[in-house]
């Protein structure tokens, strides 16, 4: 495993995202190629990329984003955790360690529950709400968060609306639920393997569906509810009542937001699947197949065709076209994300950094080689990156800068303000000059969040002290003991 640059946590392999933070993971390895087999593999692939050139999508508008950036910090001396929102301290807390469960994308909004798995509370712009003080197994919710299922340790099924604060009681016996996009539509399915779409939240009975061993998704007013039996994968029409058997030897999937879409393992190899329609075979044999997005995308919203894909088992960037053909991008790539304004896909490979425009003509770049992380400011105007070498440099166009030397890690703040750690547990910001500035020598973590930037202090300490970033690039003392 490796550790996430932002945040600390241990990565598994192949993971592009950091599953604690959700930062993009920037870690390549140590092997390295020379810049003339570079430039070869450049001219190979060229002939590919003129294929593609003009179908790639400025993509904007695909990918949802949080409305805030809701953190917790827990106090243990209190055992209470505090809500901080966009870098302000909320008034009210909630009782115990907690984390966030769910969050909104349109406003301060989430639900947090027990770290523990003890209580649920809703919270919104300054209000908690106790949904319920017992252990809660999971909980599931629409992006909006206009409904909250959750089921607790007995068995029971709840969903919460907080529009008008009511809660209905929908199963004593569930094992799994799976709620629509719009959050008006809620399938679950029981411990007798009995799936059922919920009709209590508008007064009616419950719809049986069929004997089931998962839900996969289900979308607003269960117009395609995808799930298995025995190993094989099912489509249910609400509207028509009629299910279609998709597949057999079903393995895993993923859903766009509005659950129209799948693209899904089965059979020894990758299916792009719409609403009711046949699967279409993509002709890989790999189910690490993930959509490439910014890093303050919080869930791709939009189709999987005209999309950029990376398949992290055999290490590959494809696109998928308009009509579901498989385009390979590039091999041998160990990450990749967009950049914030979606007009470029950045990716490394064998230790160097390449980028892709999204629109246009496309052409693979070199940006740069012996790379062990990097970072990339939202307009796309600058690329920073840590070298092998462990010094830190600027790339603008085609003019390369020396920032700083004897770097530890790299940060792009939420206002694209960057930083960097030493080996001495030493914070420095580097304004507009490029002239670093040390901010603290007494470094913890630093959390990178779309609409907040901290970083803790305690570098060798139980407790930590919590600065957030300022607008004017300074960082502000808002919490002291916290343990995390």
């Amino acid at each position: 495993m490796i550790k996430c640059n932002s945040c600390g946590a241990e990565i598994p392999k192949h993971e592009i995202f950091c599953p604690k933070c959700n930062q993009p993971v920037r870690h390549i390895g140590n092997k390295y190629t020379r810049l003339a087999a570079a430039l070869i593999m450049l001219v190979i692939l060229a002939v590919a990329f003129l294929t593609i050139a003009n179908n790639i999508k400025n993509s904007a508008g695909d990918y949802l984003q949080a409305g805030s950036s809701i953190t917790l910090f827990y106090d243990e001396a209190l055992n209470e955790s505090h809500i901080v929102v966009d870098g302000i301290v909320q008034t009210v807390i909630i009782p115990g360690n907690a984390e966030i469960s769910n969050q909104s994308s349109q406003k301060d909004e989430c639900v947090i529950r027990g770290a523990a798995n003890d209580g649920l509370w809703y919270y919104n712009d300054g209000t908690v709400t106790l949904l319920t003080d017992k252990d809660v197994i999971f909980c599931v919710a629409d992006n909006k968060l206009n409904t909250i299922a959750y089921r607790t340790r007995d068995g029971d099924l709840f969903a919460y609306r907080p529009s008008n604060g009511e809660t209905f009681e929908l199963s004593h016996n569930c094992s799994t639920v799976a709620i629509s996009p719009d959050g008006e539509t809620i399938a679950f399915r029981e411990n007798d393997m009995g799936l059922y779409i919920s009709g209590a939240m508008d007064g009616k009975d419950d719809i049986f569906v069929a004997n089931a061993s998962a839900i996969v998704a289900v979308s607003n007013s269960a117009d395609f509810l995808y799930y298995t039996s025995s190993s094989e994968l099912f489509v249910y029409s609400g509207k028509t009542q009629n299910t279609k058997s998709l597949a057999e030897n079903y393995f895993s999937s993923n859903s766009n937001m509005i659950n129209s879409e799948l693209i899904f393992f089965a059979n020894g190899q990758v299916y792009y699947q719409k609403a009711a329609e046949s699967p279409r075979p993509l002709g890989i044999s790999t189910y690490s197949f993930k959509v490439v997005s910014s890093h303050t995308a919080w869930r791709f919203a939009g189709s999987f065709l005209n999309s950029v894909f990376l398949d992290s088992d055999n290490a590959t960037l494809y696109y998928l076209s308009k009509n579901a053909t498989l385009y390979t991008v590039s091999d041998n790539v160990s990450d990749a994300h967009m950049s914030s304004d979606e007009k470029f896909v950045y990716f490394s490979k064998n230790g160097a950094i390449y980028t892709v425009t999204t629109g246009g003509d496309v052409e693979e770049k070199l940006a740069a080689e012996n790379v062990i992380s990097y970072a990339v400011m939202k307009n796309s105007s600058n690329l920073y990156y840590l070298g092998s070498d462990k010094n830190l440099y600027s790339i603008k166009g085609d003019k390369r800068t020396l920032i700083a030397t004897g770097c530890a890690g790299i940060y792009l703040t939420h206002e694209d303000v960057l930083l960097y750690r030493d080996d001495n547990a030493g914070l420095f910001e580097v304004g507009k000059d490029s002239i670093p500035k040390l901010i603290t020598n007494d470094l913890y973590e630093v959390m990178v969040l779309p609409y907040a930037t901290y970083y803790l202090s305690g570098n060798n300490a139980d407790l930590h002290d919590v600065y957030t970033a300022t607008s004017g690039g300074d960082f502000d003392l808002i919490l002291r003991n916290i343990s995390r």
